[in-house]
């Protein structure tokens, strides 16, 4: 299927198995970005920054397995965690990344950490984007999957990208294809949603005991507004990581780049072209909260 973008060449590349689609633009340190969990979402959430980003970066966007236009994750696959953080790092290796960022939204920003966590030696800096693995389950996902209409897409689009990237309705339209070109996709997108859904799971690979452990700069980006991944979870990145800082962006919602790319940008070119990111002075924690 084409680009959203003409100038914006799609690519592929197999890792560990699976058929992942990708684009880049850009040159520098490489900048992999990972989409959230909606359905609609997938590495052209990631247009929005292209142009912006790419002046100081490689940005690198893909469609992790079951998104977009790559391969659907194995039959049967019950740790979607452990996958998603294997696939960044086989994306990486098949590019021949040695080093890289890596900024996720809400799952993606989950799969990022895991990431960074199990290869330290691969990430550089990290930046959050109101990422999950912090906030309990949302009631939302435990809900019978389906596939969004176009309405339903077209409101996803302006969450996510706003005044700031045109929303026309052949983008709609194409993205509405996408997702339904393969056969299995609700079954797919359902088994992803259970996965990380599980209680088990969900601690076994909690942030919570992985954040403090982790000694790359983080920059968690969050909004002021933000509903079920709320603020207090941003804090608590923010708080967990040695050398992590919080930026708050007002009005930003969950997704805060779509929300306010105007204190988004900034922040985030600050944190990944600066020479040197010092850990923020933090304020001690309180009891009991």
């Amino acid at each position: 299927m084409a680009s959203l973008r003409p100038d914006i060449q799609e690519k592929w590349v197999t890792v560990n198995g699976l058929k992942i689609r990708y684009w880049e633009k850009g040159s520098g340190m490489p900048l992999v970005c990972v989409h959230g969990l909606g359905p609609v979402l997938s590495a052209d959430q990631w247009l929005l920054v292209a142009d912006d980003f790419s002046k100081f970066a490689r940005v690198i966007a893909l469609d992790m397995p079951g998104w977009g236009e790559s391969d659907f994750p194995p039959a049967g696959t019950t740790d979607c965690f452990q996958l998603f953080s294997d696939v960044l790092k086989g994306f990486c290796d098949a590019l021949g990344l040695k080093q890289v960022d890596v900024m996720g939204q809400s799952m993606g920003g989950w799969d990022a950490c895991l990431f960074a966590y199990d290869h330290p030696e691969m990430v550089r800096r990290i930046v959050l984007v109101g990422n999950a693995g912090l906030n309990p389950p949302l009631a939302n996902i435990g809900q019978p999957f389906k596939l969004p209409e176009r309405e339903e897409i077209r409101n996803t689009l302006v969450r996510e990208w706003r005044e700031f990237h045109p929303i026309t309705d052949e983008i709609v339209e194409a993205l509405y294809q996408r997702m339904h070109a393969k056969q299995g996709r609700v079954e797919t997108m359902q088994a992803i949603r259970d996965a990380i859904n599980n209680a088990a799971s969900r601690e076994k690979y909690s942030l919570r005991t992985r954040l403090p452990k982790m000694q790359q700069p983080i920059l968690a980006v969050w909004g002021d507004d933000a509903p079920g991944i709320r603020l207090v979870n941003g804090i608590d990145a923010f708080q967990l990581a040695p050398n992590a800082r919080l930026q708050v962006c007002y009005n930003g919602d969950h997704s805060a780049m779509g929300y306010a790319y105007d204190q988004f940008l900034p922040a985030a070119r600050r944190f990944l072209t600066q020479a040197e990111v010092k850990p923020a002075q933090k304020l001690p924690a309180i009891a009991g909260t």
